[in-house]
């Protein structure tokens, strides 16, 4: 009999591997992101140790940390067995505990039924329950769910903890069983409910025939181990919970009133899994709503029926079902958690449901058949609908695989399901906008933000889009928008002042820092941003060229005055020889091949401008007009964040403006810092240091993670660190 179990027990695991054999390859998915790929933590493997003592490392986000060690020690072994963010090891290792688990049901089950009314069906009814929990569609938002698979920890832990209870009765006095449970608790609080578990299994299937008192005080004795087990975990997980954890629901009595409604929806979703989502993002219900009422009545009846038909020695297998599922729904029920529902949070619970399901059908077939004695035809029909319900039911879960295989097919599927969910919407706008398809990021942001136009990173995603396609009006509606919002957040008048600034509008910049330094006079981000704006003002300020060019000053050029270009250039020429040169245009030689416009106009870059390039200054100019939009603005005519700081350096040491730093200025008048800096930038050891130097060694310095990118926030840091002189990190 041993040889049978195992043989359809490998013969079920290889259909559940054959359903899933699609989706080895999925990527890291929603929160993922910064449990995994960007936490440096699993990189390390002495987290698979240190996470039994330091919760940090579960997330890179403060406010998603929290004490799950059990699975922030599987993460870091899997980095390590896979050599680095391998996906494919990361659900080999899932998929191995699911597959021990169906196999850990089928021997629960197995055992359950045979404690209830031995038969040799029993071992088909068992193989049969795990098999269609195994192919379940349900089951692969949490297989694929490579951060929740504390959940599926949760169910194995627990059904191994409970199988050795049942099957070693003789041993449980060295507590065995329960070491399983506790590596579940440390993989997520959900198993806390494992004694709860216990209690119902020992009152249902071994105090029969004692008497009601009696069968309490023997069930809570049996019981009374993996309570206290379950309470000093419990203290654990207080205690070692960090304080920036954020659990997100935004009216705690509104979540857990809606919770029985949730439940009614996990009932359904096991008969009936249509609608699956990666985020359902549904809003409480009404305390006295239909949806609630229905709730409310739906986990009443469950209850109703458990009472009912428990004292019935036939059903007891119904019975520890029904209290399996709402017992396992209890955490989740309790903790008022950012999200009201969750398909991944079906997978616990559906453990119990396919035993009731599973049992309450044999004991239909039973009853129709003379318990399989008459009626073979219905018998065999039963079947052949359980092998096609089976098959449809893995076909189910290979298409699930599929919508997990990518972001984008998550999230499409996602908003395809619920059109009117912001945050799917921000996600695909995220996506789009990764792929460069700027207008379809700015359609799903647009969309999001009518939704919910409380978020603030849907408007910032919105003027992100904006930005790329040059809707300057759209970007300023949605920093005006912000600060009506958030009119005491520094944070809102920085970014509009960072981006009035990359428009070029400087003076309207600094005073909205100096509204945010009077929110919050300790910012460094406020500090940094003022110091930015300044040098790339300074650097726009040198070019008397720009300043000639808008004729109308409203600190941009139009295709008209684009168009008007040769004859301003003309007037310039106070030499009358028909060309510019460095000191007519405000500059210097060396800084004609810093300034974007200047550059443009001087094309063969020989540090004059000829007359027949002042001639073509209109088609030059209109080649700095990367969005096509018909004016100059922002980036396309103020240096960029390098060059500016260069500028800046070299307007403050370079006195005679021969656009090189001299040894004799930078030694006579540069302050420590500074000297650090010129030093290291005169590559050639000649002792004077030109634009070009100072260039490259403000790059190397800002450029912390050597990608050939300085970003703004590289450069915030840079000027932090004194890096790049001492009037910078002032501000």
């Amino acid at each position: 009999m041993i040889t049978k179990r195992f043989a359809y027990a490998l013969l079920m695991v290889l259909n559940v591997l054959i359903v899933y054999s699609n989706h080895f390859g999925n990527d890291f998915q929603f929160d993922d992101a910064k449990a995994i790929p960007d936490n440096p933590a699993i990189r390390r493997p002495e987290t698979i140790l240190r996470a039994f003592v330091d919760p940090n490392l579960f997330s890179s986000a403060p406010e998603q940390r929290t004490y799950r060690p059990v699975t922030t020690a599987s993460l870091a072994l899997d980095y390590w067995l896979g050599g680095g963010l391998n996906v494919f090891f990361f659900h080999l290792s899932t998929f191995f505990w699911y597959a021990l688990q169906v196999v850990l049901m089928f021997l629960l089950f197995e055992r359950l039924m045979d404690m209830t009314d031995p038969h040799p069906s029993n071992f088909w009814t068992a193989l049969a329950a795990a098999a269609a929990f195994g192919l379940h569609p349900a089951n692969a938002e949490t297989v694929n769910y490579i951060i929740q698979r504390g959940d599926l920890y949760n169910a194995v832990g627990c059904i191994a903890g409970l199988w050795l209870f049942v099957r070693y009765p003789l041993q449980r006095k060295f507590g065995g069983y329960l070491f399983p449970a506790a590596l579940a608790i440390l993989a997520k609080p959900p198993a806390l409910v494992f004694p709860l578990l216990l209690l119902a299994y020992v009152l249902l299937f071994e105090q029969q025939g004692v008497r009601a008192g009696s069968r309490w005080k023997g069930a809570i004795a049996a019981a009374l181990p993996a309570t206290v087990l379950a309470c000093a975990a419990a203290f654990l997980l207080k205690r070692m919970q960090p304080a920036t954890w954020v659990p997100g629901a935004a009216s705690p009595s509104l979540y857990r009133l809606t919770q029985p409604f949730v439940a009614l929806h996990y009932f359904k979703s096991f008969f009936l899994p249509t609608g699956l989502n990666i985020d359902l993002a549904w809003h409480y219900v009404a305390p006295l709503s239909i949806q609630a009422l229905a709730g409310y009545a739906f986990v009443l009846s469950l209850l109703a029926i458990a009472f009912a038909i428990g004292r019935r020695r036939s059903a007891k297998p119904v019975t520890f079902g029904i209290i399996w599922f709402l017992v396992t729904l209890l955490p989740t029920s309790l903790m008022p958690l950012g999200d009201v529902t969750n398909d991944h949070r079906m997978f616990f619970c559906f453990v119990g449901l396919t035993l009731a399901v599973f049992w309450s059908l044999r004991l239909a077939l039973f009853r129709l058949t003379a318990r399989l004695t008459a009626r073979p035809k219905l018998v065999y029909g039963s079947v052949a609908a359980l092998a096609m319900l089976l098959a449809m039911a893995g076909i189910g879960t290979r298409v699930r695989n599929r919508v997990w295989l990518t972001k984008q097919s998550l999230w499409s599927d996602s908003v395809a399901k619920n059109p009117r969910n912001p945050r799917a919407l921000s996600n695909s706008g995220t996506l789009a906008y990764q792929q460069a398809d700027y207008q379809k990021a700015l359609d799903y942001w647009e969309r999001a933000v009518t939704l919910d136009p409380t978020v603030a990173s849907y408007r910032t995603n919105l003027i992100r889009a904006a930005m790329k396609l040059h809707r300057n009006d759209l970007a300023e509606q949605c920093y005006r928008s912000i600060l009506t919002t958030y009119p005491s957040v520094s944070a809102a008048y920085t970014t509009y002042a960072d981006w009035l600034g990359d428009v070029g509008r400087f003076d309207e910049a600094l005073l909205l820092l100096d509204r945010a330094r009077q929110l919050d006079r300790h910012s460094e981000d406020v500090k940094c941003t003022r110091a930015r704006l300044i040098t790339r003002r300074d650097a726009a300020d040198r070019s008397a060229l720009f300043r000639a060019l808008d004729i109308d000053r409203d600190n941009r050029l139009s295709t008209e005055e684009m168009i008007a270009a040769p004859a301003v250039l003309a007037s310039l020429d106070k030499n009358g020889d028909g060309k510019l040169t460095a000191e007519e245009v405000g500059t210097t030689r060396v800084l004609m091949r810093s300034d974007p416009l200047l550059r443009a106009l001087d094309a063969n870059h020989d540090g004059e401008i000829s007359p027949s390039e002042i001639r073509d200054a209109e088609p030059e100019l209109e080649q700095l007009d990367r969005g096509h939009k018909g004016v100059l603005e922002g980036p396309d005519s103020v240096p960029d964040y390098v060059t500016a700081a260069a500028l800046r350096v070299s307007a403050r040491l370079d006195l005679n403006h021969d656009g090189r730093i001299e040894a004799r200025e930078w030694e006579g008048m540069a302050g420590d810092p500074f000297r650090g800096l010129l030093a290291a930038a005169d590559t050639d050891s000649d002792g004077d240091v030109t634009l070009e130097e100072l260039t490259n060694e403000i790059f190397h310095r800002a450029d912390r993670d050597r990608d050939g990118i300085v970003t703004r926030e590289e450069m915030d840091a840079a000027m932090r660190s004194g890096a790049l002189g001492p009037f910078f990190r002032a501000g």
